[in-house]
């Protein structure tokens, strides 16, 4: 695959996806319940009514975008996208070649569910899905020089109604130990931009899982 061009704030980036990884492989996140728990009480809505009713008053404007948290639901929308996670889950967004974050450049770092994911969001400037797939690739592996990389899939998949496409690899790091990987790739046209998500886990089928479940709940802006 093509060596991708180095971002302006590379030492930023290298530090997200060695700490991305660096957790997967450690098995630092929280490990996934083996039956679901119950859900919590709540007191019943009318019929008529919303889980989120509109405040009478004029809504106070946020200082900072901050994700959206709807009952058991975290809807992230601050920069031309929309991405729904179950559960309440802690996103933290950085720039990608710049300092900070905007709707033309970005990153977001998450955990879910025992998976870590990378989202990123850069100007398409006219690149397929396949030269982004191949620039995240080389990224993560120049992240992390000392982790032994092996590709093992790729294929085609829709995004938000958009072609995209993925490629699955594997990592063996310290101690024997070896997670599962997946890198997606995908063009939203609306709003001229290319977008790379990266999800390690444990092991290959929770990768694939997590994987499937971020496409499924990601809508390029309308």
């Amino acid at each position: 695959m093509p060596r991708a061009r180095r971002p302006v704030v590379a030492i930023v980036v290298s530090g997200i996806l060695a700490l991305t990884l660096l957790a997967a492989c450690g098995g630092g996140g929280d490990k996934e319940p083996t039956t679901a728990p119950p859900p919590p009480a709540a007191a019943p809505l009318p019929p008529a009514a919303t889980p989120l009713p509109a405040p009478a008053e004029a809504p106070t404007p946020a200082a900072a975008p901050t994700p959206v948290v709807e009952p058991g639901v975290t809807l992230y929308d601050d920069y031309g996208f929309k991405l729904r996670l179950e559960g309440d889950v802690a996103i933290e967004a950085s720039g990608w070649t710049a300092a900070e974050p905007d709707t033309s450049q970005g990153a977001l770092r998450f955990s879910f569910r025992t998976a870590n994911v990378v989202l990123i969001w850069v100007p398409s400037e006219g690149a397929t899905p396949q030269t982004r797939l191949a620039q995240a690739y080389n990224t993560v592996q120049a992240a992390q020089p000392g982790v032994t990389f092996a590709a093992v899939s790729e294929g085609e998949t829709i995004v938000s109604g958009q072609p995209g496409v993925y490629g699955g690899f594997t990592a063996s790091g310290a101690a024997d130990t070896t997670l599962g990987g997946l890198i997606g790739a995908w063009n939203c046209p609306a709003s001229d931009r290319s977008f790379s998500v990266i999800v390690t886990a444990p092991d290959a089928a929770t990768a694939q899982l997590r994987f499937q479940y971020l496409l499924s709940n990601f809508e390029c802006a309308s």
